[in-house]
C-alpha cells in the first residue's frame, strides 16, 4: 500500500458528473421495514501516458427491492506527476485499492458531491432525504 498517494499526481484534477440513474420500483411487498444497501465502486483506467481516469459510483438499493434503485457516478481525471510515475507503477499492484485508502486528496470532493446529489434526489421522493456519508463506504 502506498502512502502519500497525492505526491504521485499533480494538484490539479478535472471532475464531472457522469451519470445518474434513478429507477422507481412498484411496491410488491407489504412491510414497514426496509434495509438500505449503500455500495461504492471505484474503477481506474489510464487514458493517456499522462492521465488516469477514476470513476466513482455510489449505488443505493433496498431490501425488499420495491422502492427504488439509485446510482450516481462521477469521473475524476488525475494527471500523473511524471517525475514519479515509474515509481508509482512499481509500488502499486492495485491502484484502485490504493486510491480508496489514500485518495482523499480528490475523493473527499467527489464523495461530498455524490452525497449531496443523493440527498437532493431522495428528498424528491416525498420522504426525508437519505444522507449518505461523504466518504467511500462498503466497496462493491
Amino acid at each position: 500500500m502506498i502512502k502519500n498517494l497525492n505526491e504521485y499526481f499533480s494538484n490539479d484534477y478535472e471532475f464531472y458528473l457522469d451519470n445518474i440513474e434513478y429507477v422507481h420500483k412498484k411496491k410488491t411487498h407489504v412491510t414497514s421495514e426496509y434495509v438500505l444497501h449503500c455500495l461504492d465502486r471505484l474503477e481506474t483506467k489510464e487514458i493517456s501516458d499522462e492521465q488516469l481516469e477514476v470513476k466513482v459510483t455510489r449505488s443505493l438499493a433496498f431490501d425488499p427491492d420495491d422502492l427504488y434503485n439509485l446510482n450516481v457516478t462521477f469521473v475524476a481525471i488525475l494527471s500523473y506527476n511524471m517525475d514519479r510515475k515509474k515509481e508509482l507503477k512499481e509500488l502499486s499492484s492495485d491502484l484502485s485499492k490504493d486510491l480508496i485508502s489514500d485518495g482523499q486528496f480528490f475523493l473527499s470532493n467527489i464523495m461530498s458531491r455524490i452525497s449531496l446529489l443523493i440527498s437532493d434526489i431522495t428528498a424528491s421522493y416525498g420522504q426525508p432525504p437519505i444522507i449518505s456519508p461523504p466518504v467511500i463506504a462498503s466497496i462493491k
